[in-house]
């Protein structure tokens, strides 16, 4: 049961930071830069934030099934790691998709370009 709750507070926590990655951010002009990205101390604060309170949800959660309540260093600083990883992955994820995505259309766009020269040097 533990290991399903810590799970499933990994995954809100990598699916907050990937949601955060796709935001429209632009709707607030005074957190975003020229090119519309997030400025990076709010994208810090965002990626922390989401730690944090999966981290506070863990240990609410962890308090109302343990009696008595008490959390060993280890196992806390261990919960720390896993959603310091989660949380990585979440923001790794959606530019790995990006970088592959922007490959995938240089890529079409060379072929494209390729069959356009191929097709004006054929003989009419």
């Amino acid at each position: 049961m533990e290991a399903l709750i810590k799970g499933m507070i990994m995954g809100m926590v990598m699916l907050t930071n990937i949601a955060g990655h796709w935001f429209p951010w632009r709707i607030w002009l005074s957190l975003v830069d020229e090119a519309g990205k997030l400025k990076r101390p709010f994208a810090y604060g965002y990626g922390c934030g989401s730690i944090l309170a999966g981290l506070a949800l863990w240990a609410a959660i962890y308090a109302e099934l343990v009696n008595p309540p008490m959390v060993q260093i280890w196992e806390a600083w261990s919960m720390v790691v896993l959603l310091i990883v989660a949380a990585g992955m979440g923001a790794m994820l959606p530019r790995a998709v990006e970088w592959f995505l922007d490959r995938r259309h240089d890529h079409d766009d060379v072929t494209d370009y390729e069959q356009a020269i191929t097709e004006r040097q054929r003989p009419t």
